[in-house]
């Protein structure tokens, strides 16, 4: 009687040991791997973009992306599979749903927007710090400033563009025109207006 409970605890152990390993396993490889997408991020062939940043604050995931010179951080989760970290940026116009892949092979990731992919390189810190300066320095939102002319119409009216305060941001120039549309020429850029 006594070997058959020792064979009974052995076998039972042996089951509670398999379970343990095996839950140990399927927590290991759901994929739910934060630090392989955390740092910044850059689209492969361009020098002039803004680095994609994922960090992690306060054990939460964050994306912080460039929307058009304006910096927006959305909260990010993964998938149920882990398989996928998943955000979404709220608009106006309604929500914009981000998927970000991690790809083993090539060590990079696959960000999804609005049916359109696109690969991702991993860069240092000080590299996104530099493309950034580059990036601000490249694009001048003060060469727009002054009087421009439509050279396709017949009257030669000129489109202003003029910048509010001090600040040189794309959101504090607005645009003065009596036509609609215009491809024209900068009327003298040496002007103060």
């Amino acid at each position: 009687m006594r070997t058959n409970n020792c064979i009974i605890k052995t076998f039972t152990s042996s089951i509670f040991k398999l379970l343990i390993a095996m839950l140990v396993f399927s927590a290991c490889s759901s994929g739910k791997d934060p630090e392989k997408y955390m740092g910044y991020w850059v689209e492969g062939n361009s020098d002039l973009t803004i680095p994609t940043e994922i960090k992690k604050q306060a054990g939460k995931l964050f994306i912080i992306a460039d929307n058009d010179g304006e910096k927006i951080e959305m909260p990010a989760t993964f998938d149920e599979d882990g398989k996928s970290l998943n955000a979404k940026h709220l608009t106006p116009a309604g929500s914009l749903d981000m998927q970000v892949v991690y790809l083993e092979d090539s060590k990079r990731l696959k960000i999804t927007m609005a049916n359109s992919s696109t690969e991702f390189t991993k860069i240092s810190e000080t590299e996104a710090k530099e493309r950034t300066k580059k990036v601000e320095a490249f694009y001048d939102p003060d060469f727009l400033i002054g009087k421009w002319i439509n050279l396709k119409a017949t009257d030669l009216d000129p489109i202003e563009i003029r910048k509010d305060g001090n600040k040189s941001e794309l959101s504090k120039i607005n645009l003065r025109t009596k036509n609609k549309g215009f491809s024209g020429l900068k009327s003298n850029p040496n002007a103060s207006y």
